[in-house]
Parts: structure tokens; C-alpha cells; sequence
């Protein structure tokens, strides 16, 4: 696909000349029906930016086309990969000063492919090198509220949710866990976090 393949050359370029970036950005991760959406609408209302769900929104944009859920994801590779590089052309684009709020973010990846049993590409690696983040908020997973997007179950929330804890634990993050609370106390949490940031 040519647009994907003009993506892959810009990243591709980006990276190995990349020095590390050390960005305001903050991370809203979890699993699947998290909660990690609700939450970032509310942190949009008290005026901050926000990167979208863009693995959401690519799998919309299939499944818009006429394929189906289960289509989108028959090859997980190359989904993964494609969700990889729409990920990497935003985050070339944006500022690094400015605090974002990321609905997933680069590392997200390295789990999500690992769950797969998709080898990690060293460029998936080497993003999360260059792109380090403020904060991570790692939110305890909610009921399954399975939708025209979603598959997973709560077996895989459950195993996702342990693996995103290692990839950011291994590649040098603090995480600061979100508990199964509403969305209102969620919202005052990490606004405390903000205020108090060192």
C-alpha cells in the first residue's frame, strides 16, 4: 500500500537520525475498555491536548471501507505494524514542550506485539528510545464493553494490563496506577499529579 510504504520511509529516516526527546507528553494506557477515552474527554474539558486512539481509529476507518472487525485483524502483524507507523508520523508532528496527553502511546506497541507473538521490528524499539514521556498513568481495567471495534475479552485485558506494566517498567517508567474508580476521581487524580509534578 503506497501511503504506508511513504510513512515507513519517513519513520524510517526519522529514526536513525533521531537524537532522544524528552517530551511533556503523558501517557493514558490499559487495557481495552479501560476507561482511558473517558478520561481523556474529561482532561480535554479542563483544556489540555490530546492525541487520539489512533489503533481505534484506523480499525474504524476498515471496518467504515466494509470489512469487518474480524477481517481487519486476520493478518495482526501487519495491523500492528500500520497502527506502529500511524503512530510514529503524529508523534514526528508534535510539540515536545507542550503537555499531550496520549491515548496509547509508542510503547503501547511493544506490548500489543508481543501479545500477538509478532517480533518487535527494532524500529517499534527504537521509538520508544527516542520519544521519552512525563508520566505514565496506567488504569485498572473496567468491565468489558465489547462494541463494533473491539474483540478482546476479559482474559485478555487481564494479560495485556501485566504486560503493558513490564514494558514501561522495563524501559525506565515510574507508572502510577489509576484505579477502578469514576471518572471524576480518575480526572482529580492526575490533575494532583500534574499540580505536583517535580
Amino acid at each position: 500500500m503506497k501511503k504506508f510504504d511513504e510513512i515507513e520511509r519517513e519513520v524510517s529516516a526519522f529514526l536513525e537520525n533521531a537524537g532522544t526527546r524528552m517530551t511533556q507528553w503523558c501517557v493514558v494506557t490499559g487495557a481495552p475498555s479501560s476507561g482511558k477515552t473517558s478520561l481523556i474527554t474529561e482532561l480535554a474539558n479542563e483544556g489540555y491536548r490530546f492525541s487520539r486512539d489512533i489503533s481505534r481509529e484506523y480499525i474504524e476507518s476498515q471496518i467504515e471501507s466494509g470489512i469487518s472487525k474480524y477481517e481487519v485483524r486476520e493478518s495482526e502483524e501487519v495491523l500492528q505494524h500500520r497502527i506502529f507507523l500511524l503512530m510514529m508520523k503524529e508523534a514526528m508532528q508534535l510539540p515536545c514542550v507542550e503537555v499531550i496527553f496520549h491515548d496509547y502511546a509508542l510503547p503501547d506497541n511493544i506490548a500489543f506485539m508481543k501479545m500477538a507473538g509478532i517480533r518487535v521490528d527494532r524500529k517499534v524499539l527504537r521509538s520508544a528510545e527516542v520519544f521519552r514521556y512525563d508520566k505514565v498513568f496506567l488504569l485498572e481495567r473496567l468491565k468489558v464493553d465489547e462494541d463494533h471495534v473491539r474483540t478482546e475479552d476479559e482474559k485478555f485485558q487481564k494479560v495485556i494490563t501485566i504486560a503493558l506494566r513490564q514494558v514501561y517498567t522495563e524501559i525506565g517508567y515510574d507508572i502510577i496506577d489509576v484505579p477502578a474508580i469514576s471518572v471524576e476521581d480518575r480526572l482529580k487524580l492526575v490533575l494532583s499529579v500534574l499540580r505536583n509534578r517535580g
